[in-house]
Formats: C-alpha cells, sequence, structure tokens
C-alpha cells in the first residue's frame, strides 16, 4: 500500500512540473535551471537527512548515469516529437513506456506480473490514448509518430535502471546522481541549440519552485517503486496525465470535453486494477 501511495504521490507532483514547464516562456532554458535548482535541493536533503549515503557506491553511480542519459534521450525525443507532430497525436503515444517496461523487467529483471496487472496495465495506458483523442487508425508512421515511438522505448530503459539503482543502494544517493547527470545532458542539449528567448520578471522564484516540485516527485517515485515491481509503478506513474488534465481545468480554465471524462474513468479503472493485481502478488 505504502509503494502504492508514493508512486501515486509522484504522479501528482509529476504533473505539477510538467504544468510549470508548460506555462515557461523559454522552455528550454527553464527545463535546465530547474533540474539544475532541483540538484541543489536534493544535495542539501541528503547531507541533511542522509549523511551515511554520502560514499562514492559505484554501482549505484553507474546506474544513475546510465538511467539519466535514457531520460535525457527521452525528452530529447519527446521535443522533436512536438516540432514534428500535432501534440495531440504524439503525446499518448509516448505514455505507451508502461508496455516496453512490462517486456524489459520480465526479461531483465524477471518481475513477476499477475494477468489482472497486465490488464490494468493495458486499459491505463488506452485511458492516456482516450484522453487524449488518440485514433491509432488514423496515425501513419511518420517522422513525428517514430520520435514518440522513440521516447517510450528509450524511456522504458531508463525505467529499468531506476529499479536497478533505488534497489542496489540509497535511493536518495541514486536520484541526485541521476538528477545530476540528467542536468549535465540539458546543459549540452542547451548549449548546442542555443535558444534565444527574452527573459520574464520572477522567473527565477518559478524556477525554484519548480526544483521543489521535481525533487519531491523524484524522491516519492523512487521511493515507491522500492515497493512494488517497476512495471506496476511506471503505469501508475501514468495518471500524471489524469492530474494535468484536473490542473487545467481548475487553475487554468481549460476545456474539459466528453473524450476526457471518458479517459479519466479508464485510467482510474485501470489504476484499481493496478491496485487489486500487487494484492494479489503479496498473497
Amino acid at each position: 500500500m505504502l509503494g502504492f501511495l508514493l508512486v501515486l504521490t509522484s504522479a501528482l507532483f509529476h504533473a505539477l512540473w510538467n504544468v510549470l514547464l508548460k506555462k515557461a516562456p523559454d522552455k528550454f532554458r527553464f527545463n535546465l535551471m530547474m533540474h539544475a535548482a532541483s540538484m541543489v535541493i536534493m544535495g542539501a536533503v541528503m547531507v541533511v537527512l542522509y549523511p551515511e549515503s554520502l560514499h562514492v557506491d559505484r554501482s549505484v553511480v553507474l546506474f544513475a548515469v546510465i538511467g539519466g542519459f535514457f531520460f535525457a534521450l527521452y525528452h530529447l525525443f519527446v521535443a522533436k516529437a512536438y516540432q514534428l507532430a500535432d501534440v495531440s497525436q504524439v503525446y499518448p503515444i509516448t505514455t505507451s513506456s508502461p508496455i516496453f517496461v512490462t517486456i524489459w523487467a520480465a526479461i531483465f529483471l524477471g518481475e513477476r506480473i499477475s494477468l489482472l496487472g497486465v490488464v490494468g496495465i493495458l486499459i491505463t495506458v488506452a485511458g492516456c490514448l482516450v484522453m487524449n483523442g488518440t485514433s491509432l487508425s488514423k496515425t501513419k508512421l511518420q517522422a513525428g509518430v517514430v520520435a514518440a515511438l522513440l521516447a517510450a522505448f528509450t524511456y522504458s530503459f531508463g525505467a529499468l535502471f531506476d529499479k536497478l539503482g533505488v534497489n542496489t543502494g540509497n535511493p536518495v544517493m541514486y536520484s541526485f546522481v541521476m538528477n545530476a547527470a540528467m542536468t549535465v545532458f540539458f546543459a549540452i542539449q542547451y548549449a548546442v541549440q542555443r535558444p534565444v528567448e527574452p527573459r520574464t520578471k520572477g522567473e527565477w522564484k518559478w524556477v525554484w519552485i519548480a526544483g521543489v516540485v521535481i525533487v519531491l516527485s523524484t524522491l516519492t517515485y523512487r521511493f515507491g517503486i522500492m515497493h512494488m515491481p517497476i512495471s506496476y509503478g511506471v503505469a501508475m506513474r501514468q495518471a500524471s496525465g489524469l492530474f494535468g488534465v484536473l490542473m487545467g481545468v481548475f487553475f487554468f480554465h481549460e476545456g474539459y470535453g466528453k473524450m476526457r471524462i471518458i479517459g479519466t474513468l479508464v485510467i482510474i479503472f485501470g489504476i484499481v486494477l493496478l491496485r487489486i493485481g500487487l494484492m494479489q502478488l503479496s498473497i
């Protein structure tokens, strides 16, 4: 139950920092700065609360750097997909990573998953598709779709190294190194692309707020997947899409059409099945 609640809490924070990023005028710079801020905050948390973890565990560092690399690739492919196709077309495809994770977790980690768990994962992914009004029958294999599929594919490998990292050593140490690696990769991306956008008043305030939210999202998720198979954890985190829609409706007065209502109900049903599937594994 603890892992279930932690992952759902992480999904809420994940949706919140994504909303903050979407509202930023210069998304490249804001993304880099909020990850750098989260690295500073997470480092402080580690020094104050987990001083015993302040030693170099080579396995944890290796898993964190590799995981950070795959997550950075995921961000790059998502950005590319958005450049090449409509967000409504490619975003739901990027949420298909739980399907890949389930396969890799069974092959490489030997994870056991119940039939009800598989059904819950598929229903949760289907809910994401419905929520965004995606029609797979009309989706052609064009460049934007390929980039979205690569995003889901690379994210699934990052998820595997997440599980290896938190099971090997202190999850806070793993999260700090992984986030530091992502910050370095984003800095390289920013230096190469050199996007120029005007700075906005009070930007640094939102950078630090987003940094705190990322830390909360990162730590609750990594502590959560310590208590459950990664295939379940990744699927449950898709609830961030649900939380994102609710934030858009209540805070930004965005529309909430019939398809979003249906998609929301489907995702909730999928998460309920995942919870029941987890209970079956613990019996």
